[in-house]
C-alpha cells in the first residue's frame, strides 16, 4: 500500500513539474479527421493560412495573384479587394487577413477585416515590405527600407507605432508572431540562426545558433519550432521552450523533415521519409509522432490552427488548397483541451486556477452531453466561464490572457 501511495505521489509530482505542453490531454488522432478540398479551379492556389473556420490563400484564377478566403462553416468564398495589382496571402487571425499588395509600385502590407469590409494599409514606406504574419492586433513583416532584410512590427489599428524588431547585419527573414513574441531566421552570424524578441519586455533571445543551418521558425506562446540540419546534414524539427530555456529534438528519421508549424500541442511539418512530400505531426501532450497527410502526390506548405491543418496538394495536376480537421463535435472537445492547457500555461495563483479548472471540467461533461443533443447546457457553462474570465481581467488575469481565453471559449461556442 505504501509503495502504491508513493508511486501515486511521484506521478502527481511529475505531472505538476512537467512543462504545460506534456501534461495530459486527449491524444491527437488524425485518422478520425475529415478532409476538405478548399479550391478546385485549374489555376494555381497555394500559400494557405488558417484561423478557425477561415482559410486564406494566394490564387491565380484571374491571371494575376489575388487573395481569397473561404469560410469552412458555410462554404462561402470571397476575394479580398485589391484591384489589378498583385496580392499575396500572408496570414489570418480571426477576421483579419494580412497580405502583400503592389498597387503603389512597391510591396506594402495591407490588412482586410472580413467582418466589416474595411481595408487598412499598414506600411507606406517606399521600400518593399513583405511576408506578413499576424497575432491579434500585432503584425510583423520583412522590410527593405534600410537596404537589407530587417524585421519590423506594427498594429492593424495603429495603436502602437511602427518599430524595428531587428536591424542586425545581413538578412533577417521568415518572421512569425504569437502574442508579443516574434521569431525569425537570422544571418547576422554568417549562417542561418533563429532569434526571438519580446515586444513587451523589449528583450531579444537567441534560440538556435550555428554552425548548423537553423531556420523557418514558428511560435505559439512560449513554444518555438524550427528546422535545423545539425544531425549529419539531415533536416530535423526542434522545439525550444522560451520560458524554460530548454530544447527538444522532435524528429530523428534519416530523411528530411522541414518547414514546421505549431499550435497548442500540435506540431506539423513537411516530411520526405516516403520519397515524396508528406505532412507529419507531433503530439506534444503524448510525445508521439502522427501522420497528417501522406497521399500519392506531394503535400506541403502546412498551416495549423487548433487541430485544423491547411496545406497545398498536387493530386489534381495543379496546386490546390486542402484542409484536414476533426469533425465539429470532436473539435469542440479538443479545443477544450487547448483551453485547459492555456490555463495551465499561465501559471496562475491556485485559487483562480482551481476555479477555472472546475469550470472546464463541468464544460467537458456538458460537451459530452451536447454531443448527444443537449447543447444549451454546454453553451451556458461556456458563457459562465467567459464571464468569470472577464471578471478577473486586470486582477488575477492580464488583459492579454483574458483575451486569449475568451477567444478560444467563443470558438468552442461556435462549434456547438
Amino acid at each position: 500500500m505504501k509503495t502504491r501511495l508513493l508511486l501515486g505521489v511521484l506521478m502527481a509530482l511529475a505531472a505538476l513539474l512537467a512543462p504545460p505542453w506534456v501534461r495530459a490531454q486527449a491524444p491527437i488522432d488524425p485518422s478520425t479527421w475529415i478532409e476538405i478540398q478548399v479550391t478546385s479551379d485549374t489555376a494555381t492556389q497555394y500559400d494557405s493560412a488558417i484561423s478557425g473556420d477561415r482559410v486564406a490563400w494566394t490564387d491565380y484564377r484571374n491571371g494575376d495573384a489575388d487573395v481569397y478566403v473561404m469560410d469552412l462553416a458555410t462554404g462561402a468564398e470571397q476575394k479580398v479587394p485589391g484591384g489589378t495589382a498583385n496580392q499575396a496571402s500572408g496570414d489570418i487571425d480571426g477576421t483579419i487577413v494580412v497580405y502583400t499588395d503592389n498597387r503603389a509600385g512597391n510591396s506594402d502590407i495591407y490588412a482586410y477585416d472580413l467582418s466589416t469590409g474595411v481595408e487598412t494599409q499598414i506600411t507606406t514606406n517606399p521600400a518593399d515590405q513583405f511576408s506578413p504574419a499576424i497575432s491579434g492586433n500585432r503584425v510583423v513583416w520583412v522590410d527593405l527600407r534600410n537596404g537589407s532584410f530587417d524585421i519590423y512590427a506594427g498594429t492593424v489599428d495603429g495603436s502602437e507605432s511602427e518599430r524595428a524588431v531587428t536591424t542586425a547585419a545581413n538578412v533577417q527573414r521568415s518572421p512569425r508572431i504569437s502574442g508579443a513574441i516574434v521569431v525569425w531566421e537570422d544571418y547576422r552570424n554568417g549562417n542561418a540562426d533563429v532569434y526571438a524578441y519580446d515586444l513587451v519586455a523589449n528583450r531579444e533571445t537567441p534560440v538556435a545558433l550555428g554552425p548548423a543551418y537553423a531556420g523557418y521558425p514558428d511560435v505559439d506562446h512560449n513554444l518555438i519550432v524550427f528546422h535545423e540540419n545539425r544531425a549529419a546534414g539531415n533536416w530535423d524539427i526542434y522545439l525550444y521552450d522560451l520560458a524554460m530555456g530548454t530544447e527538444t529534438r522532435l524528429t530523428t528519421d534519416p530523411f528530411q523533415q522541414q518547414f514546421p508549424r505549431i499550435y497548442g500541442s500540435l506540431v506539423v511539418w513537411e516530411d520526405f521519409r516516403n520519397q515524396s512530400g508528406d505532412l507529419y505531426g507531433y503530439d506534444l501532450s503524448t510525445r508521439t509522432e502522427i501522420v497528417i497527410a501522406n497521399g500519392s502526390s506531394n503535400q506541403w506548405d502546412a498551416a495549423v490552427d487548433g487541430l485544423s491543418v491547411a496545406f497545398t496538394d498536387y493530386r489534381n495536376g495543379n496546386l490546390d488548397v486542402y484542409v484536414k480537421r476533426p469533425p465539429a463535435g470532436q473539435r469542440a472537445l479538443e479545443a477544450l483541451d487547448l483551453l485547459a492547457a492555456l490555463v495551465v500555461s499561465f501559471n496562475l495563483e491556485q485559487g483562480i486556477s482551481n476555479s477555472l479548472d472546475t469550470k472546464l471540467t463541468n464544460i467537458q461533461e456538458a460537451l459530452n452531453a451536447a454531443n448527444a443533443g443537449q447543447r444549451q447546457d454546454a453553451a451556458n457553462l461556456l458563457q459562465a466561464f467567459i464571464n468569470s474570465v472577464e471578471a478577473q481581467r486586470g486582477k488575477q488575469l492580464t488583459s492579454a490572457q483574458a483575451d486569449e481565453l475568451i477567444a478560444l471559449a467563443r470558438r468552442i461556442l461556435g462549434l456547438l
